[in-house]
């Protein structure tokens, strides 16, 4: 796992939790099955599996000026494109097809 990209461990991440509302699906219908489910165990599965699809992972980075957050940022997530991607404009990181006003990446697997 240490030689994996970062986009190949968020995929991997995104791959589990599709595995995982799969999982919670099925219980949800084995327990409607077998006639043990109740609504408020049924509410709780649903809030779990909407939290499961709309479950987003926001990285900030904070330094001082000049001091390497894009460059950072480049390889961790750009690193595959063999050239830099994100930069510097105003004193904000610009990720490709991202406002100019993002202070931040939020990336949804």
């Amino acid at each position: 796992m240490e030689n994996e990209r970062f986009t190949d461990q968020m995929q991997a991440f995104g791959r589990w939790k599709g595995d995982l509302i799969t999982a919670v699906n099925r219980y949800l219908r084995w327990l409607e099955k077998n006639q043990i489910s109740d609504p408020e165990t049924e509410l709780r599965i649903f809030e779990l599996i909407e939290a499961l699809k709309t479950d987003q992972l926001t990285i900030a980075f904070v330094a001082e000026f000049a001091r390497g957050k894009t460059e950072l940022i480049n390889a961790i997530f750009f690193s595959e494109y063999d050239r830099r991607v994100a930069f510097c404009h105003r004193r904000r990181v610009v990720p490709p097809c991202a406002r100019p006003s993002c202070s931040s990446i939020k990336m949804q697997s």
